[in-house]
């Protein structure tokens, strides 16, 4: 899976819903977030980035994840 960084691990230890769609997703994928986060220059970005993560994974953005085939 490579490396989680400290905060959005933390966050998703807190958080089940996404936690548990995170460890669902494609390495590939959840690699994408890792990057994503990590990418944040300023540590105010990657908190913004680390809670819009889990709202994604959770649901709770409006949109989900595609979980089935269509």
């Amino acid at each position: 899976m490579g490396v989680l960084i400290q905060d959005f691990e933390m966050a998703l230890a807190r958080d089940e819903r996404a936690r548990q769609t995170f460890t669902w997703l494609a390495p590939s994928h959840r690699n994408d977030f890792v990057i994503w986060i990590d990418a944040a220059v300023a540590a105010t970005d990657r908190r913004s980035r680390i809670r819009t993560a889990l709202d994604i994974l959770a649901g709770r953005d409006g949109e989900r994840l595609k979980t089935e085939s269509a």
